[in-house]
């Protein structure tokens, strides 16, 4: 059965939420995801590019000194999301990992990827 296009659910194992729908009712990111998103959109809406579309998912992980203790368990949370424009051309995705620079910020235009600091340093659109 497939699942409707804007859904939200509770996940039990990891804990979390994910989320699939419209960009307008995303759930909140981090307060550093937040301003690169505002960085991004800034750049994007100067040239009618906007995004339409987020897959989000907000997971618990139990931290690598706690899993000795099951009693003791302290959990990080992750967010990881994909957003992607109405024209299909661009798409940030952001993926978080327990391991030391395993996660990746990433945009996508045109299928060429870039690291999202070096991108916002350096811009480059699908209609350059």
């Amino acid at each position: 059965m497939p699942l409707p296009y804007n859904y939200t659910r509770s996940l039990n194992l990891p804990k979390g939420l994910s989320y699939c729908g419209s960009f307008e009712n995303r759930p909140a990111l981090t307060k550093s995801q937040e301003k690169i998103l505002i960085k991004i959109q800034n750049i994007l809406i100067n040239n009618d590019i906007y995004f339409s579309k987020v897959w989000y998912g907000k997971f618990k992980q139990p931290t690598k000194n706690t899993m000795r203790s099951l009693s003791q368990v302290k959990y990080i949370n992750q967010h990881n999301f994909a957003m992607i424009s109405d024209c299909g051309r661009v798409l940030w995705r952001r993926y978080e990992a327990d391991s030391p620079g395993g996660s990746q910020n990433t945009i996508y235009i045109k299928g060429k990827k870039y690291f999202i600091n070096k991108w916002l340093n350096n811009p480059i659109l699908p209609n350059n």
